[in-house]
């Protein structure tokens, strides 16, 4: 039992390292997501892995929401109050373009492959796991297997697409705003990185801030996080809550900023929630599963993504954005968290050469991602699941 434990955890950690050697080699140009994408269907597929590999490793289910409900806080803790406020404009980004993702599909899309797999495959495509359930139960009630399985097929291909593309978009957008940098001009106000206000909440010397107490306030964080939830009856998503947690709590200066950083656990944590969506959610699809779907999956993720890219472009031409940087953060609906996350720390060390210009590249496009990210996945999927199942089931 033992030995299985570890060894599963090894082979787990294996594909995991070498993810990360083959984007540090190529310089992001195969993400990491992509590459363990890529090494988990030739493990699974190929009979070299059981495909309860995370449950085999010791990473239950019981884990995996300990986990999340430990990094939604820290993400929180990543923004000021300050920096959401002046966030509008992603959000205008995200929403055009989801808009426009779902017009391709429920036209385009709609006209070559039928009017119920453009309804069941959207909302999957709009980003996460709960629309996917929601509109596959849907299909399931409805007697139509297939339906499920086309809904599945798009969860588990469209990360083949996003991963990539938008790694591609944040690279030239890191590459622009470096230039730029190094020839001395700034793209927006460093005013608000530097703001040091004084904490509200009583501060502990330094000396007794050790990863154990930070460690303790971001389970605290997570507890109030679910027990507003649960008082609400999650009137709001429990992981939006969570996140609203993280950032008043690190305004307040109760709750450390990168909170799992200073605690030396992030890595860890990183490894549960990426195995969680990545590595079972290919774990789920089998090879007859994804090959049946293919062309219709393949085909309304395309026909999709060039909705959502032309549309986000548009919106971000009125706001301020360049349309690399309107793209990505749309984007983010095709995988959502921790791959916005990773993917803005994979393209600014692919440019960076510097400290400085890391951390000025780190500011100008990882809060536009984590923002992105939360507004089509964590939000704008559910509603968009929810309208359809009632508009067109």
């Amino acid at each position: 039992m033992y030995l299985d434990a570890i060894f599963y955890f090894a082979l787990l950690m294996l594909i995991f390292a070498l993810s990360d050697i083959i984007s540090t080699v190529t310089k992001a140009a195969v993400p990491s997501m992509f590459a363990l994408s890529v090494f988990c269907v030739i493990l699974f597929w190929g009979g070299l892995a059981p495909t309860n590999i995370l449950e085999l490793a010791g990473i239950s289910s019981t884990l995996v929401y300990v986990v999340y409900y430990l990094q939604l806080p820290h993400m929180g803790s990543l923004m000021s109050v300050k920096e959401i406020s002046v966030q509008w404009k992603t959000i205008i980004v995200c929403v055009a373009g989801l808009i426009g993702m779902c017009l391709a599909t429920m036209t385009i899309g709609m006209l070559v492959f039928g009017k119920l797999a453009a309804t069941v495959a959207t909302p999957p495509l709009t980003g996460g796991i709960v629309a996917y359930l929601i509109v596959s139960e849907q299909a399931v009630a409805m007697g139509r297997q297939d339906l499920a399985t086309l809904a599945l097929a798009v969860l588990v291909l469209q990360s083949f697409v996003g991963y990539p593309l938008t790694s591609f978009l944040l690279k030239k957008e890191a590459k622009r705003l470096a230039s730029k940098f190094r020839n001395g001009e700034r793209e927006g106000s460093d005013e608000k990185l530097a703001e040091a206000k004084k904490p509200i909440f009583p501060q502990l010397p330094e000396k007794y801030v050790t990863d154990n107490v930070v460690l303790f306030k971001v389970s605290v964080a997570g507890l109030i996080g679910i027990l507003i939830t649960v008082a609400t009856k999650e009137f709001l998503s429990r992981y939006v809550i969570l996140l609203l947690v993280g950032v008043i709590l690190s305004e307040i200066g109760f709750l450390d900023r990168k909170p799992l950083i200073k605690s030396q656990v992030f890595g860890f944590t990183s490894v549960v929630i990426v195995g969680y969506v990545v590595v079972s959610g290919i774990a789920a699809a089998s090879p007859e599963t994804v090959i049946s779907m293919l062309i219709p999956a393949m085909g309304i993720i395309i026909i999709g993504c060039i909705g959502l890219c032309i549309a986000a472009s548009v919106a971000g031409r009125f706001v301020g954005f360049h349309k690399e940087m309107a793209m990505s953060v749309a984007l983010t609906a095709l995988y959502g968290y921790p791959g916005n996350f990773i993917l803005s720390q994979e393209s600014v060390k692919a440019v960076a050469e510097s400290k400085e210009e890391s951390d000025y590249l780190t500011s100008r496009i990882e809060p536009q991602m984590i923002v992105g990210g939360f507004t089509t996945v964590t939000i704008a999927s559910v509603i968009v699941a929810s309208i359809f199942l009632k508009m067109f089931f």
